[in-house]
């Protein structure tokens, strides 16, 4: 699933209700009284409640809802960028678009001679040495992870810290998201990627920040580059 939810009005309008309560949710967090308004609020948080068409309906983990929307949100093709050495690596692997495959894809590895490369199984810290054959299959993410350059915990706090929380200025936030296509064991290099603004505050969105501190000994591409 995917969203590209800059020019949606409903979805914009839902992410800025869960920012919402995710921002009351703060303000209860160190309340230790057990008072009425604080048990209602337990209950909203817990689980997100709406009407359409009168009917009801029901999700349940609002910041884990939030989290995931963010995750499938689909930026413009300027805020997409692979590693260097992840597009050489895809050239001699397939002749097809590598922005054609995500996840679990398979693609068929059209090289003419067999390969021997390094696969990354699950969360596994260190590569399994593989062979590719040619007309062999092989799964996208056994090579390649695509990275939010501004890791998604650091994006909800940008908006929890809204003044404002308003469709346009969710908007803002999520045109500001890049996100970074690269080897696993590029990946592996990286700084932890957990709360990365934090040296610089949540005031501002600053990929050049990110890229200087984060990514500097990758060189990244634009999709534009490469298409």
């Amino acid at each position: 699933m995917s969203l590209n939810a800059s020019n949606n009005n409903f979805v914009l309008n839902y992410i800025c209700e869960l920012v919402s309560i995710e921002k009351e949710s703060r303000k209860y967090a160190k309340d230790k009284r057990k008072c009425p308004e604080k048990r209602d609020f337990e209950k909203k948080y817990q689980s997100y409640k709406g009407n359409v068409g009168g009917e009801n309906y029901m999700f349940t983990g609002v910041k884990y809802l939030l989290n995931q929307i963010i995750r499938q949100y689909i930026p413009s093709d300027e805020n997409f960028h692979i590693s260097e050495d992840g597009y050489k690596l895809w050239r001699s692997l397939s002749k097809e678009s590598v922005w054609g495959y995500v996840y679990t894809n398979h693609i068929v590895y059209d090289g003419t001679e067999d390969i021997e490369l390094g696969k990354y199984i699950g969360r596994s810290k260190k590569p399994e040495s593989t062979v590719l054959h040619p007309g062999e299959k092989f799964t996208f993410n056994d090579f390649y992870t695509d990275e939010h350059m501004i890791d998604v915990a650091s994006i909800i706090e940008v908006m929890v810290r809204l003044d404002d929380i308003t469709p346009l200025n969710i908007k803002h936030i999520l045109d500001q998201i890049h996100i970074a296509r690269i080897l696993k064991s590029e990946d592996k290099i990286l700084k932890p990627n957990h709360k990365r603004l934090k040296g610089i505050g949540y005031e501002s969105m600053d990929i050049q920040y990110i890229y200087d501190n984060t990514y500097k000994n990758i060189n990244l591409l634009s999709k534009c580059e490469t298409m």
